[in-house]
């Protein structure tokens, strides 16, 4: 008989404290997310860690219901045993060893206020572009907001912190592909008539991960542009991507809006969304606008 969740909970927090022992601590916490979204994390720490190893408890309690307890137990130190010494990072670290690690993260200032607050950011029309320091190794990843503090420790200002998120930006890898080309790589060119659908392109960068921050470039904007010979729209898919569409007579910026809020609502998780409104690139005037 499986345990209920609530219950799976507290039983997998014993078993684990029972694991590590005077070595660590074990707690359940509520994790503040993009969006005023949260989600129950199972956060781990080593004794002489500042930060710890945080598992999400809906994915473990998943785990558990199809291989039982000591499978999952078994998962998470085998992931302990993987994870970098984070006591070794000594966050934040020196100004130039970590400022190659700056990316910028796009999410929408409104419903991200209490997220934001003690983190340095910049507003851009309804958005917030943020600053994730970002570690990565051989089997690793983790990301984390900047802190405001931490500005004071690296002995800099928020406007370097600013350009050196830029000069990153600029040299990450971005492509802006046609909708039907993507999704004829993801299924295959017989799986689907997707050339019938309207010219959407999509805006991302290679890693898929909050490639939404690339509408931030000029120079992907002024090309796009000069591709399709005029201006253009984009919807904020998610903050990991954009589509662009080209303006046209048959194109009405309050149905695309109509369309956006109804993908946020209906495909997309909350803690995606990047926003319910329609941005227009003016060719002319080279910037970003709400289209109203």
């Amino acid at each position: 008989m499986w345990m209920e969740y609530e219950e799976f909970a507290e039983a997998v927090k014993k078993r684990m404290e029972e694991e590590m022992g005077e070595e660590g601590s074990v707690s359940i916490n509520s994790m503040e997310k993009n969006n005023q979204t949260h989600w129950d994390g199972l956060e781990i720490k080593d004794k002489e860690s500042r930060v710890g190893a945080a598992f999400r408890l809906r994915g473990l309690y998943a785990a558990y219901r199809k291989s039982g307890m000591e499978h999952t137990v078994s998962y998470i130190l085998e992931m302990l045993e993987k994870k970098p010494d984070l006591a070794s990072w000594d966050i934040p670290g020196e100004w130039e060893a970590v400022k190659g690690r700056i990316r910028l993260a796009l999410l929408n200032a409104g419903w991200n206020r209490e997220l934001l607050e003690g983190h340095p950011s910049r507003e851009l029309l309804d958005l917030a572009a943020a600053y994730r320091m970002e570690l990565e190794g051989a089997d690793y990843s983790a990301a984390t907001l900047v802190k405001r503090h931490y500005l004071e420790s690296w002995g800099i200002t928020e406007g370097e912190l600013w350009e050196a998120a830029l000069e990153n930006l600029q040299g990450e890898e971005y492509s802006i592909k046609p909708l039907p080309e993507i999704l004829e790589s993801m299924l295959g060119p017989g799986m689907g008539g997707f050339h019938g659908f309207p010219l959407l392109y999509v805006l991302t960068n290679q890693r898929v991960s909050h490639g939404a921050a690339g509408i931030l470039r000029k120079d992907l904007l002024e090309g796009f542009s000069k591709q399709i010979g005029g201006n253009f729209y984009i919807l904020p898919s998610s903050v990991h991507e954009t589509l662009l569409l080209a303006d046209g007579p048959d194109i009405k910026a309050g149905e695309l809006r109509e369309m956006v809020q109804s993908i946020n609502r209906e495909e997309v998780s909350r803690e995606e969304w990047l926003s319910d409104n329609v941005y227009y690139y003016d060719r002319e005037k080279g910037k970003l606008e709400i289209a109203l």
